[in-house]
């Protein structure tokens, strides 16, 4: 009877052994990338409706969340190593949770930012300890076949999360903070609930890779990381303007409802998504710089687009081949940047904060010139901005090429 009962548990601990980290990593990214879906565009509803926000002010608002979290990804880079992903993906959902709960309770702008700061700065405890984690020895095709998968989950977060806050919107601008809210909470009780169930290697750990980035000596880099990191920064200024100031021109200007804007917007995650999913079963573009240049300047294509038809159709047209290369650009980031890398973690942790740096950058830009402009304006300075991106790139790789990295 006791073999009987030992063998049985010998077979429920073979299963859970076989979990890799991906059964973890993939869900919680899918949840949380809802999550912020729904807050950082509900955030612009909020504070139009609730805390009667100005463009200017709501554009700064967007994108304080962006700047917290980029210095935090800085900041905190050194010590992200020290503890387990497992510890840290709980802390920061518990956080952010506590935080968008906070919020829904103030009258005061300037305590709205506030709040919105910590939340951005604890959702750098997130990210970059997840994707150092899920590329964690894995290089070419397999990092990309990874990747690929990781970010598709992350996509149907995004997909789902603009139309259902239109949606909850129009009954409430406090309904999508509440929802996402609650999300985060639900992340943090799932992550604690594997802890107990799963093996520790299976729950991360960062320790080891942590250690050896101390004096690393790292090899077989791609220089093409950096003309990378400068489109990442360019494309995402673009959509820096349209998750903070097109929902708000779109309501005034095309006449749309909530739910309509939230519509376009989900097309547009659509878009990535498909993208994210062909980009990882292919493999011409790894290490070549001819696609990152091409994929940045249809970018700017689109954004001139833009300024001549203003149509709900065109528009959506628009953003879904946006989606497409904005999924172009995130992925050569990502694989670029940590091929070769002994510390990924520090490598996810640039590519958040240029991200994030981005997002911010075309947020209160984009702001303060609709302000006194037009959306017209706005999205012919995206286009400005990416094409000078475009130039920079070019420069950094003819430099890189004549000139040898050092190490």
């Amino acid at each position: 009877m006791f073999n009987h009962i030992s063998r049985h548990a010998e077979r429920f601990r073979s299963f859970y052994d076989g979990i890799g980290n991906s059964a973890i990593i993939y869900p919680v990214a899918m949840l949380t990338s809802f999550a912020l879906g729904l807050t950082n565009l509900g955030i612009v509803f909020f504070a139009r409706d609730i805390l009667d926000a100005t463009p200017v002010e709501i554009g700064w608002l967007a994108g304080t969340w962006a700047v917290a979290y980029a210095v935090g990804c800085i900041l905190l880079r050194p010590v992200l190593g020290r503890f387990p992903v497992r510890h840290l993906i709980i802390t920061s959902s518990s956080l952010m949770c506590v935080c968008i709960f906070m919020i829904q309770f103030i009258s005061s702008l300037t305590l709205c930012f506030v709040l919105f700061a910590m939340y951005g700065l604890s959702m750098s405890l997130f990210w970059s300890p997840l994707m150092g984690w899920l590329s964690n020895g894995h290089e070419g095709a397999s990092l990309g076949h990874r990747f690929s998968r990781y970010n598709i989950m992350w996509s149907i977060g995004s997909i789902a999360s603009p139309y259902i806050c239109g949606w909850l919107v129009e009954r409430s601008a406090r309904y999508p903070l509440v929802l996402g809210c609650g999300v985060f909470f639900a992340v943090a009780l799932f992550v604690i609930g594997v802890a107990f169930i799963l093996p520790v290697a299976s729950v991360g750990n960062l320790q080891k890779d942590a250690q050896a980035s101390i004096d690393e000596d790292e090899t077989g880099e791609s220089i093409l990381r950096f003309p990378a990191w400068v489109g990442l920064f360019a494309t995402f200024f673009g959509f820096g303007v349209i998750f903070s100031i097109f929902p708000l021109a779109a309501t005034s200007e095309l006449g749309l409802t909530e739910s309509s804007v939230g519509l376009l917007l989900l097309f547009r995650a659509l878009a990535s998504a498909v993208a994210f999913f062909i980009i990882g079963k292919v493999v011409f573009w790894h290490f070549r710089a001819l696609p990152i240049f091409i994929g940045q300047a249809l970018a700017v294509i689109c954004f001139v687009g833009l300024c001549f038809f203003h149509s709900a159709v065109a528009t959506g047209v628009l953003f879904g081949l946006l989606g497409v290369f904005a999924a172009f650009s995130y992925s050569t980031s990502v694989f670029h940047g940590v091929t070769g890398s002994v510390n990924r973690v520090k490598r996810m942790s640039i590519h958040e904060s240029t991200l994030a740096f981005g997002l911010i950058s075309g947020s209160a830009t984009a702001g303060m010139l609709y302000n006194v402009s037009s959306m017209t304006h706005v999205y012919a300075m995206c286009a400005v901005v990416i094409l000078i991106g475009l130039a920079v790139q070019g420069i950094l790789y003819a430099w890189f090429n004549v000139k040898p990295q050092t190490k």
